[in-house]
This record gives structure tokens, C-alpha cells and sequence, in this order.
């Protein structure tokens, strides 16, 4: 019997909150709130057009249809009027406050121009408002952006950091095939080829991709290879940065190696930069 009667305050207790979630109309919300209220009050779920006297909610999950409010600020082009759907986590009102002290997040779609927007919040104390930054976006054409509000590609990428990266493929933590830093540059870090056959005491760093060699003494050829097999034949580039004796280099590729030869090789920096062909 007691099993009966829970089942059905359960079914109740559904239909009640479906039917609130299916009656949301502009300037609605649906607040759960886990954090104290000031007043004293956590042991009722409140509504907030009529708080308890004195309380102030502090939700930590937030879902609003603001029919007139603008995005965070009107900073990152919400004009205000216009329609937007929001999501905020630790984030609540028309001003973007902080239920508790710490950092929040937000996410915002707009009606008049289709797009979909992640904003990071900055850290605040409890009830002040957040700063925003533009983390990620979709716009109605499907192009994505990350730390851009307004992408002009498929995969548009910005990045204000100095020396940092705004792309990269990485394997592990520490090695990755290819990074475009912020400066402009294209960089690969790996586990280097394994250098032979290049007389004594040789050495090389870099990667599969690229890599330069000091070749050891008395030794006419060297013998590069690669960490992991190309799947085909790369396209490989090799040049001197330091001979002894210049000469026209030779060398030959296969998918597993690079095998250098000249005269007077002993001693040389080579530079040598290698790139598949799948």
C-alpha cells in the first residue's frame, strides 16, 4: 500500500512539473537553487516573482526565455529587444550575478540571427556580476568559433595570448603532430627518427616531420629513420645548414627512412623537413 501511495505522489509530482516546464512563457524562469538564501530560508522551492519576505534567491542552475533582454552588456552584439534564450550556470538575473562566490558560465542563443553562444564568467563574489568572454559559438550557417563570437569559416580560431597556440594535434600531453601558435608559426614536436650508419657520436632532434642532424666523423652517408613509417612515400626536403666540404647532396626516401650521402659529410648540421602523401 505505502509502495502504491508513493508511486502515485511521484506520477503527481511529474505532471505537475512537466506541465510547469510546458507553460513557459517569456520573461519565465526555472530556477534550482541549492544555495543558502538570505533570510535563512533552503527548504522550499521558491517562485521567484513572490520570495519569501526578505530572501533573496541564489540559484546554482538557471533556464530563462528573456523576450527583451539583451545579451551579457549588449557587448557582443545582443541588441536589447531582442530574443534570447539563456542558460546560466552560477549566473543568474538580468544583470548576470553570481549565486555564490566563483566563477560562472552562460549559454545564449539568439532568435534574430540563429546563433549559439558560450560565455566563460569571470570569478565574483556571491550577488555581483559577472565579466564575459566569448569561449565558443555556432552560428546558423554551422561555422564554429572558438574565442570568437562572429566565425568567418568553418573552423574560425582567435587567440589574444602571445606565444601561445591556437591549433593543435596532439597524441600525448607532451607531443603534437603539428601547432599553429599565435606568432605564426607551424610547429611539430615528436619522439625523433632514429639516426644510423652516420659515424661516431651523431645526434638529431626534432620529429618524423622535421629534423636536423649533426652528422659524426669520418662518414660519407647517414641513415634517418623515421619514429613511425609514413604510410607512403613522404615528400622529404634535406639541406645544409653547416658543411665542411659543399658538395650536392644526395639522398633517397622510402616510407621508413631517409638515406643521405656525400663526400666530405662528416661533421655536417643538416636540416631536413618531411611531409606524407596519403
Amino acid at each position: 500500500m505505502k509502495f502504491v501511495i508513493l508511486m502515485l505522489l511521484v506520477a503527481f509530482t511529474t505532471n505537475v512539473f512537466a506541465e510547469r516546464l510546458g507553460s513557459l512563457k517569456s520573461n519565465s524562469e526555472i530556477m534550482l537553487s541549492t544555495a543558502t538564501l538570505k533570510g535563512g530560508a533552503t527548504s522550499y522551492i521558491q517562485n521567484t516573482a513572490s520570495l519569501q519576505s526578505g530572501a533573496t534567491a541564489y540559484p546554482d542552475f538557471l533556464i530563462t526565455n528573456m523576450g527583451t533582454q539583451g545579451g551579457p552588456g549588449g557587448v557582443y552584439g545582443f541588441a536589447v529587444g531582442s530574443g534570447v534564450g539563456t542558460i546560466g550556470f552560477n549566473s543568474y538575473d538580468g544583470g548576470y550575478l553570481a549565486g555564490v562566490t566563483g566563477l560562472g558560465g552562460l549559454w545564449q542563443f539568439t532568435i534574430s540571427d540563429g546563433k549559439l553562444i558560450y560565455y566563460n564568467e569571470s570569478s565574483v563574489t556571491a550577488g555581483s556580476a559577472h565579466g564575459h568572454s566569448v569561449a565558443f559559438a555556432i552560428d546558423v550557417s554551422g561555422n564554429i568559433g572558438a574565442g570568437t563570437a562572429n566565425p568567418g569559416a568553418r573552423l574560425d580560431v582567435l587567440s589574444t595570448t602571445s606565444n601561445s597556440y591556437e591549433a593543435k594535434i596532439s597524441t600525448t600531453a607532451t607531443f603534437y603532430h603539428v601547432a599553429i601558435s599565435t606568432n605564426g608559426h607551424f610547429n611539430s614536436k615528436g619522439t625523433p627518427p632514429v639516426v644510423s650508419s652516420c659515424g661516431s657520436s651523431p645526434s638529431i632532434i626534432g620529429s618524423d616531420t622535421a629534423f636536423t642532424i649533426t652528422v659524426g666523423g669520418a662518414t660519407t652517408s647517414c641513415t634517418i629513420t623515421f619514429n613511425v613509417p609514413f604510410n607512403a612515400v613522404p615528400t622529404c626536403v634535406v639541406s645544409e645548414r653547416s658543411m665542411s666540404v659543399i658538395n650536392a647532396l644526395s639522398y633517397s626516401v622510402t616510407n621508413a627512412a631517409v638515406v643521405i650521402s656525400q663526400t666530405g659529410l662528416s661533421s655536417a648540421v643538416l636540416d631536413a623537413f618531411c611531409i606524407g602523401r596519403d
